[in-house]
């Protein structure tokens, strides 16, 4: 079970991340600057992450979580007969643009950039949105 404090401490390092993101690129990021922007020993940083790799995973998952709810209630509006066009819309509008709040835009904004394997955001994000959009479009089974 992970404590308070831990909770804290991963945030704390979480902000300095995404602060240093925002200044520089993902592969230009190490461990130690974010250790020092958090103000921790590289030590804590381990304590709580193998590597900006893992906390880089670990933060696009819980971002991807929110992101798949957004997705989720549009897809099911596409099922009750709304257009795909609607769909696209829907994911620019200012409806979306609520749900993102700020500090999540902060988080998607960073971490959709960062491209490194198949688990980055952006590609979670197209291959959800493609297979849920494949089986919508799908025609159905013979009547």
């Amino acid at each position: 079970m992970v404590t308070q404090a831990a909770k804290r401490m991963q945030k704390t390092i979480e902000e300095a991340y995404l602060d240093l993101l925002e200044k520089e690129s993902f592969r230009a990021v190490t461990v130690t600057q974010i250790a020092q922007a958090a103000l921790i020993n590289r030590q804590t940083f381990y304590h709580h992450y193998q590597d900006k790799y893992d906390l880089t995973d670990r933060m696009t998952a819980a971002v991807f979580i929110r992101v798949r709810e957004l997705i989720d209630v549009r897809l099911a509006q596409l099922k009750r007969g709304e257009s795909v066009d609607d769909f696209f819309s829907f994911l620019n509008s200012s409806a979306t643009q609520r749900f993102l709040t700020p500090a999540l835009r902060r988080r998607v904004t960073a971490l959709y950039t960062i491209q490194y394997d198949q688990l980055s955001l952006s590609q979670r994000i197209h291959d959800y949105v493609a297979a849920n959009l494949q089986d919508l479009l799908a025609p159905g089974p013979p009547s």
